[in-house]
């Protein structure tokens, strides 16, 4: 639950009041620069990444499987970053090979919370519970490999370098998808071949779908 009054964006606002004007501003990466908002938006990202492992699939996730399994379904095109759709047994994979005769049968636009990336080096590892748990303290874990790295400089007595820290692959306001034009052209050649769209649950107003 994120917009009732008692839901998790009004949480995260009471605990930084004035800080977050909106849910939205915890998607904003124009706003996430100050110590409090990068505070606030772990805590954010860690309390949501606890209770998406918590989280069951719905009917309609059983639905769009069932389309797949019929071979009625071209592709999944989700702003959702819960990974439920893995859960009916999907291959979520938004790593693309290729654009012709891509395999993926999902297609994150916003990302997913089943990964973190390091701001330094790009290492990417799985979003684990110890992971979580420091999220939920307001803080970012260092990345394994940056760490790995530094102490092999350590011990070979060279001087240190910066250790990144691990963020959650997911798309904010501002950001740049990584595989945004490889989406675009995967888009445009299910658009050329399909002859049905379902929309469920969107208002097609977030840049990522809106041309859809």
């Amino acid at each position: 639950d994120f917009i009732s009054s008692d839901g998790l964006y009004n949480m995260i606002k009471s605990q930084y009041p004035g800080v977050f004007r909106s849910g939205k501003d915890l998607f904003d990466v124009q706003l996430l620069r100050t110590h409090d908002t990068i505070k606030g938006f772990n805590l954010f990202m860690g309390i949501l990444k606890e209770l998406i492992v918590n989280a069951k699939s719905t009917a309609t996730h059983s639905f769009i499987k069932k389309l797949a399994d019929m071979k009625k379904l071209k592709r999944v095109y989700t702003q959702n970053i819960d990974n439920l759709e893995e859960l009916v047994g999907f291959d979520v994979n938004w790593q693309f090979e290729r654009v012709k005769n891509c395999k993926a049968q999902v297609v994150q636009l916003h990302g997913t919370l089943s990964k973190l990336r390091c701001n330094a080096c790009t290492n990417i590892c799985p979003f684990t519970s110890q992971y979580c748990e420091i999220f939920k303290e307001g803080g970012a874990p260092n990345c394994p490999e940056c760490v790995e790295r530094e102490n092999t400089r350590v011990k070979q007595g060279r001087r240190p370098h910066f250790i990144g820290q691990l963020k959650p692959t997911v798309i904010l306001y501002g950001d740049t998808h990584p595989k945004g034009l490889e989406i675009s052209q995967i888009a445009k050649r299910d658009q050329d071949k399909a002859d049905c769209l379902l929309i469920m649950g969107t208002s097609l107003r977030i840049p990522g779908v809106k041309d859809l």
